[in-house]
């Protein structure tokens, strides 16, 4: 009987000892996402803004809550994204008639403060590159207040010729702005 008395023990001092190996391994990994998190933030303080343009929400645009349906918030950021390409002197279909087609591949978006019927905002666009992905990081703003509204990383490859590729008409219209990342 006491030998089963000790077993128990054993088993529950492991029990003990697996608890605080858990909360060691969630610790540590606690201790690496805040940081990430908290680079992260700053980066996006120091967020290097190369293009803005204003809107204004109209009415169809909203939903029954009488705030902007998170879908149209994609067309504001692809909106902003031709509106600036047009401010270089880019066609996106002379561009495509050339055989490339930037095509999105993925968006991390993020959605803060409710636009409503009537807001006026602006939006905010930033560019890197990472590899063969030119990353357009976007931010809108509510004008009457300069709230954050709405943030959106959109990852853009191109399609040349049918291939996945670079894109040097792409590389040579955006140097001045990526420059050597």
């Amino acid at each position: 009987m006491h030998k089963t008395k000790g077993n128990t023990q054993e088993r529950h001092s492991a029990n003990v000892l697996f608890c605080s190996e858990k909360s060691k391994k969630i610790l540590f990994f606690s201790q690496l996402i805040v940081p990430l998190q908290q680079e992260h933030q700053r980066k996006r303080l120091d967020m290097k803004y190369i293009f803005e343009t204003e809107m204004e929400v109209r009415d169809y645009e909203c939903d029954i809550e009488g705030i902007v349906n998170n879908a149209n918030y994609l067309h504001y950021a692809e909106h902003t994204r031709h509106l600036f390409l047009r401010s270089l002197g880019v066609s996106f279909a002379k561009i495509h008639e050339q055989g490339t087609d930037a095509v999105v591949a993925r968006m991390n978006l993020k959605f803060k403060t409710p636009l409503r019927c009537d807001d006026t905002f602006v939006s905010k666009l930033g560019l890197s590159k990472e590899g063969i992905k030119y990353v357009f990081h976007q931010d809108i703003f509510r004008k009457a207040d300069n709230r954050l509204c709405f943030h959106g990383d959109i990852e853009l490859v191109c399609i040349v010729n049918g291939r996945l590729s670079g894109s040097p008409e792409y590389d040579a219209v955006f140097a001045p702005f990526i420059g050597d990342e």
